[in-house]
């Protein structure tokens, strides 16, 4: 899965891609509208992944996203998301790393997300790029009343190479 893929941040001009994604893996997808709305704002931080060829190109396929809304040095990560048939390739621990160092290149400290207990999928992506468990909400997801877990990453949980682990081993 890394030929051809081209990792970078979202604008506007992507939130249709944006939406078919999302429209593909979550039930309760956001619209094109919103994503417009919301990658316009200097707060809110997205990056794909997208494929077709060696340049991002307007008709390349969205592979894969991660968002996260950023504020005072924090991000909170509302969604990752992989397409359903790219799956378990990498591409998802790929990109989040990508959007990680870049987004501590740019000033944040820390990033925060929660995960349903029982997506042993996602806690082990999140595992491969640094994320530790800090807390737990009870019954936090109404549709089904599972706890989420609440994850945290710093830059430091990440090599000089972009590989989680620690900095200084």
């Amino acid at each position: 899965m890394r030929e051809g893929v081209v990792l970078r941040f979202l604008r506007p001009e992507d939130a249709a891609a944006l939406a078919g994604l999302e429209g593909e893996v979550f039930a309760d997808a956001w619209s094109a509208e919103r994503f417009v709305s919301l990658l316009g704002r200097e707060q809110f931080l997205a990056a794909g992944a997208f494929g077709g060829g060696p340049e991002a190109r307007r008709d390349a396929l969205l592979h894969a996203y991660v968002s996260a809304y950023s504020v005072a040095g924090e991000l909170e990560i509302v969604n990752v998301a992989v397409r359903t048939a790219l799956r378990g390739q990498g591409l998802g621990t790929r990109l989040l790393l990508f959007f990680l160092r870049e987004a501590a290149g740019r000033g944040v400290g820390r990033a925060v997300l929660e995960v349903r207990q029982g997506n042993a999928a996602a806690h082990a992506l999140y595992a491969r790029c640094g994320f530790t468990a800090i807390g737990r909400r009870k019954k936090y997801y109404s549709d089904t009343g599972e706890d989420a877990l609440v994850l945290e990453w710093r830059p430091e949980a990440c090599r000089s190479d972009g590989s989680a682990g620690s900095a200084g081993k």
